[in-house]
């Protein structure tokens, strides 16, 4: 009967345990799920060089496990000593974990002449991991048959 008895003891201790630990993780997990929702400020640097702030700005909103998101970029020359920026989507954006993709696209800048701001402009395609308030990664820039590879550094706007 006593040896029933501890049988009985030491398989509920062990089924306690297991189910705190699983407990305990499935919270762990929850507590460091990213959330990317916000505007972030992009610094790009090439190789060898310090991040250089852009001007532009990645708006992004996570909704029901769904990220879609803007990003503001020079779109022009300066104009009588101001940058021009346009506002365009992002594409194919995801994010699994902390890691974090998309893709971005605008037409060419082209300030006149024939065929200005026409034809197909370059492709963006980012990567990086979300720590806290900052995304590194790397972004790989294709146009007109070349690509490019840079690093890139995003800071969330304190909102």
């Amino acid at each position: 009967m006593k040896s029933r008895l501890r049988s009985g003891i030491a398989a509920l201790a062990i089924a306690l345990a297991f189910i705190s630990t699983n407990l305990g993780a499935g919270c762990q997990r929850h507590k460091t799920a990213v959330n990317p929702t916000g505007t972030w400020n992009i610094s790009i640097s090439g190789a060898n060089t310090q991040p250089l702030p852009t001007g532009q700005t990645l708006k992004l909103t996570l909704n029901g496990g769904a990220l879609t998101g803007t990003l503001t970029y020079r779109s022009s020359p300066v104009v009588n000593g101001k940058s021009q920026f346009g506002e365009l989507p992002i594409t194919e954006a995801k994010l699994q974990g902390s890691e974090i993709s998309f893709n971005f696209s605008h037409p060419p800048a082209f300030a006149s002449g024939p065929g200005a701001g026409s034809g197909s402009g370059p492709t963006y395609s980012y990567q990086g991991t979300i720590k806290d308030d900052t995304i590194n990664g790397t972004m790989t820039e294709e146009w007109m048959g070349e690509s490019r590879q840079k690093s890139w550094e995003a800071a969330r706007l304190k909102e």
